[in-house]
């Protein structure tokens, strides 16, 4: 075939999706053969997230627009209240996040996980995973938290040299080491102390399986697969490292506990053993901790520390609260009961959700034709296989919905109407199972760090670009005992 005639034909592929938009009366960008509205993003022009950011204000007046990925035709939902029906009300029309079905494209070995199912399988899942990441179980763990900061620290300050009181700590480094001791001991149930080298291997793989899913190889696999919507062709994207990493760190330990039988231990891996989870769905969910749970997680608490650095007066808030607490209850340490009555911290972290979701993205595709109602009375009609996007972090920092969105504003949150916005974990039933787990694993950071020490700029200049450094100065508690 003619080069001529490959474009030509690529060209009607992708003027029969444009029509798609045409017909439904929805704004887009016209698409460039094989890269859609990508073209820039190809060209390392703009990033991904540019190419959204600048659609997005292009588009400022509309409820939603349409984007091309590739050749593929995309809903990208900008109104908040839209986003609420389709991830709510209209759950039973849009109930599956979109992409091809992981167990289409990996191996089953990793396609067990919540995220990756559909239909029955999905609600027969969460109806067992529910009771695990249920605030109940969440409290068992919370002395596990405030451990897992507590030698996270200590290591930390064994690798930076320290003068007096003060120590500066890259947060990159900190926070890795945080989650990697939190992985190994509330997920996994493995003590450190008994395996120096544990937290080392999750960091590893972690990064392993990051670079192995952002390759070049696996990038043109799904692409291939969507475009030619291959069934039944499936290739090993996972290497045979990361398998035995899994192998050996959870499959023993699942055996490990049948064998014991009685194992009273606080961790993740006890309670999906304890609700019959088999080793194959275990695998799968730890897999995912270690993949986009990890990496979101670390923007997260990277992002608490850093913006509790640049705003003073609302790290003095915090650190007011918790000498409160713990001289009101005459304990040394924050428990979970006193954690969430701290109503700065609640706020703080509201806000941090709001400005920087853990979730970029929702993702939905609709199963079934619909039309939706809109709040002023549009009707919107979408079809089986429309795909979905939801830009949370975009709507989030939009000025409709959050006044003065740049502004880092805790206080923003002691309004009720504002929590209706929030869609940092998604909505609905398909709403992230993890956000208590999350949002409990910052507030033990901050919380856990802000007992001691106070979070400061420092003077000193890093010789690495990507570095962010930040002063712990140690400090003494307050007293609010008043003389007789």
């Amino acid at each position: 075939m003619k080069h001529g005639n490959i474009y030509n034909a690529f060209s009607i592929f992708i003027t029969r999706d444009k029509k798609l938009f045409e017909l439904r009366g929805v704004e887009f960008d016209k698409p460039t053969i094989f890269f859609g509205n990508l073209w820039n993003v190809f060209r390392d022009i703009e990033s991904e997230r540019e190419v959204f950011e600048r659609l997005y204000e292009k588009y400022d007046r509309e409820k939603l627009f349409g984007i091309f990925i590739l050749h593929r035709p995309i809903f990208v939902i900008k109104d908040v209240n839209l986003a609420k029906q389709i991830m709510i009300q209209h759950f039973h029309n849009f109930s599956n996040f979109a992409g091809k079905n992981f167990h289409e494209i990996f191996d089953n070995y990793f396609a067990n996980h919540l995220g990756c199912l559909e239909g029955d399988k999905w609600k027969n899942a969460k109806e067992k995973l529910l009771s695990v990441f249920a605030m109940a179980n969440l409290k068992s763990l919370d002395k596990c938290f405030a451990f897992c900061v507590g030698k996270s620290l200590k290591h930390i300050k064994l690798q930076h040299a320290h003068v007096g009181e003060t120590i500066v700590i890259d947060v990159h480094e900190f926070i890795n080491r945080y989650i990697g001791e939190t992985i190994a001991m509330i997920v996994l149930g493995i003590e450190t102390g008994s395996r120096d080298d544990i937290v080392d291997d999750i960091l590893h793989t972690s990064n392993q399986i990051d670079n192995e899913l952002m390759s070049f190889k696996t990038m043109m696999y799904l692409t291939l697969t969507s475009m030619m919507n291959f069934r039944n062709f499936k290739i090993n994207l996972i290497s045979d490292g990361v398998k035995h990493f899994f192998k050996q760190n959870v499959l023993q330990q699942i055996e490990i506990r049948l064998k014991q039988q009685a194992n009273n231990k606080h961790n993740i891996m006890q309670m999906l053993i304890d609700i019959g989870e088999s080793s194959e769905k275990i695998l799968s969910n730890v897999f995912m901790f270690l993949t986009g749970g990890f990496k979101s997680t670390k923007e997260l608490l990277e992002t608490c520390l850093w913006e509790l650095m640049l705003n003073n007066d609302i790290q003095s808030k915090i650190i007011m609260e918790i000498d409160e607490c713990m001289e009101f209850n005459n304990t040394k340490e924050i428990n979970f009961e006193q954690l969430n009555k701290m109503n700065n911290l609640n706020l703080f972290m509201m806000e941090v959700l709001r400005k920087y979701p853990p979730i970029h993205f929702g993702t939905r595709i609709c199963t079934k034709d619909c039309t939706i109602t809109t709040k002023d009375g549009e009707l919107l009609k979408f079809e089986q296989n429309d795909v979905i996007y939801i830009p949370i972090t975009l709507i989030q920092n939009d000025q409709k919905y959050f006044a003065n969105p740049n502004i880092f504003d805790p206080t923003r949150f002691s309004e009720k109407i504002n929590h209706t916005n929030l869609l940092s974990f998604g909505l609905g039933p398909r709403k992230c199972l993890g956000e208590n787990f999350v949002i409990l694993q910052a507030k033990y950071l901050i919380t856990s760090v802000l007992t001691d020490y106070t979070i400061e700029k420092t003077s000193l200049k890093s010789s690495k670009s990507d570095e962010m450094e930040i002063q712990l100065t140690r400090r003494y508690r307050q007293s609010f005992r008043h003389a007789d």
